[in-house]
């Protein structure tokens, strides 16, 4: 329950910005809605990159397939 709560009040404020930046409208929406997406993307690669560097001693074996996968998609959620 503590993590979730921790989550919550990481994420809490960069929500409620960009909900007040769409419903402003206009030029407004579209940022807040890159914001969101920004955010999402560099926390996912920052904590996938520190991970891989310090957690491990060799390097881990990778499926080809669902790690194509996984950063097609990542993509296209991106853009």
């Amino acid at each position: 329950a503590g993590v979730t709560f921790l989550a919550f009040g990481n994420g809490a404020p960069d929500i409620s910005v960009s909900v007040a930046a769409i419903q402003l409208g206009g030029e407004q929406t579209r940022l807040g809605i890159a914001a969101l997406l920004g955010a999402a993307v560099f926390d996912a690669i920052l904590v996938s990159a520190v991970i891989a560097t310090y957690a491990v001693k060799k390097p881990p074996e990778v499926a080809r397939r669902p790690f194509a996968r996984d950063c097609i998609f990542l993509f296209l959620a991106a853009t």
